[in-house]
């Protein structure tokens, strides 16, 4: 990866490695340029999120001040270094079954355990 790629976000200058903003998960710079998150966190209820969607509090990796006048401005205080997301809990882990033959048994989600 080229070592001058970087992302204008929120008044903040971001570098390689990107980092999942709810999860601290390592993410390929296209797909945190458009979307901040990975596919997981993307889509909805994520199985690797450590953050809640509510949380203010981000994830982020290499990052510098750029513009403090940013109408969208994030403030320093709502980042937390990626390399210390392994001391936030995942919040809905997935739930793995013994195997079943060769197939995983995977609960039905529409019965309550």
């Amino acid at each position: 990866m080229n070592d001058d790629l970087y992302v204008d976000y929120k008044g903040w200058r971001f570098r390689a490695p990107f980092f999942c903003m709810r999860c601290g998960a390592e993410v390929d710079v296209l797909q945190w340029a458009f979307c901040r998150s990975c596919g997981a966190c993307d889509c909805g209820k994520s199985p690797t999120a450590r953050l809640y969607i509510t949380d203010r509090r981000l994830f982020a990796g290499a990052h510098e001040l750029i513009n403090p006048n940013d109408s969208h401005f994030l403030e320093a205080d709502r980042f937390i270094d990626a390399a210390e997301a392994s001391k936030y809990p995942v919040l809905d882990p997935p739930k793995m079954f013994p195997p079943d033959g060769e197939h995983f048994v995977l609960p039905d989600p529409r019965l309550k355990e």
